[in-house]
């Protein structure tokens, strides 16, 4: 289930802060469970580690568009 997958990507990101994937994922956990301010900040940290992460752009700009 989804907020399972998310309390663990959450876990994850603790474990490993620097991990622009962690990150990424997360956001899109969060973005599945609806938290949008969530995963807008999930995506900015995503983004702010690996800046050619151009997946986690698009949906960055997508949130934003959306809000």
């Amino acid at each position: 289930d989804t907020a399972s997958a998310v309390k663990v990507f959450g876990f994850i990101t603790e474990l490993y802060p620097n991990s622009w994937n962690a990150w990424d994922s997360f956001g899109e956990g969060l973005l599945i469970r609806g938290n949008i301010p969530g995963a807008i900040q999930a995506y900015e940290k995503s983004i702010e580690l690996n800046p050619e992460n151009q997946a986690g752009k698009e949906a960055l700009k997508k949130l934003k568009e959306n809000k």
